[in-house]
Order: structure tokens, then C-alpha cells, then sequence
């Protein structure tokens, strides 16, 4: 399998930082692989807080259908995470968050992946229409490609 090309932060327009804590080192001395995805979770769930105002109790969620991690460097405690997003492919109801975690200062990612969502009704569990105002955010942090 080729090996990943990891990408810089100029490629990611918002960022979030998110400390690591001793208790994420595994018995190799580093950030365990599954901690990752939290990371990840952690980073969309803040943007769509931070930046579309998005209210986790109400009518709407967003489910994840898919996502991937590429593996590139490990990070370990006490490292900071900086986890850049940006979004990719926005169809009607499902958008493709891309994200870059970079240790300390590094510019080029120890890890990166992917998250696709999909906006729902609650109760129905049904897909719905992403939502004009979230769309005009998801268009300005677009994916930087060849950053």
C-alpha cells in the first residue's frame, strides 16, 4: 500500500487546540490509535459548535457514516494536538470534514482523516436538508487543496 503524504496546515482553515493527556499513552509510550478518532470528534463537534452555532440537544443531529485515519507520526503525552478542519464534498444533507492533527508546532500532520456527516431529524432519524446558513460556513472553510 503507498504510503500517505502528510499534509500541511496551510491546507486546514480553522483550528483547534486539544491537550493530550497522560492517560492516552498506551503501553508504546504514545497517543493510543482509538484516542484519534476522538480527536477528530472532537475537533468537528467544536467547529459546528464555534462556527454554526450548533445546538447538540436540538431537532437536528449529526451522525457519522464514515470515517478514516492515516496514521503518519506518533504523538504522546503532553504533547498538544492542533487539529486543523476543513470541509470537503457538501452534498444535500451529508458533508466530508477533513482533519489534520498536528503536534505542537509541527506543519506537517501526525495524523489525518476523515469524517463524513449526515444532518438528520431526531425523532425520525431521516435525512434532512443541510441548512443555509451552516452551507455559507462549510463554503468558507473549504479545503485549501495543493496547500
Amino acid at each position: 500500500m503507498p504510503r500517505v503524504s502528510a499534509h500541511r496546515r496551510a491546507r486546514y482553515p480553522w483550528f483547534v487546540a486539544i491537550p493530550t493527556r497522560f492517560a492516552d499513552n498506551d503501553a508504546y509510550g504514545h497517543v493510543n490509535n482509538a484516542h484519534y478518532h476522538a480527536f477528530f470528534d472532537t475537533a468537528v463537534s467544536l467547529f459546528l459548535a464555534r462556527e454554526c452555532g450548533a445546538d447538540f440537544s436540538g431537532p437536528r443531529i449529526d451522525a457519522i457514516v464514515e470515517n478514516h485515519c492515516s496514521y503518519l507520526r506518533p504523538i504522546a503525552f503532553p504533547d498538544t494536538v492542533h487539529a486543523g478542519v476543513g470541509l470537503g464534498e457538501v452534498g444535500r444533507s451529508s458533508a466530508r470534514f477533513e482533519i489534520g492533527l498536528f503536534a505542537n508546532e509541527d506543519d506537517t500532520a501526525s495524523a489525518q482523516g476523515w469524517f463524513v456527516q449526515v444532518r438528520c431529524d431526531r425523532a425520525s432519524g431521516q435525512p434532512v436538508e443541510i441548512e443555509a446558513d451552516w452551507r455559507a460556513v462549510f463554503a468558507r472553510h473549504a479545503i485549501r487543496e495543493g496547500a
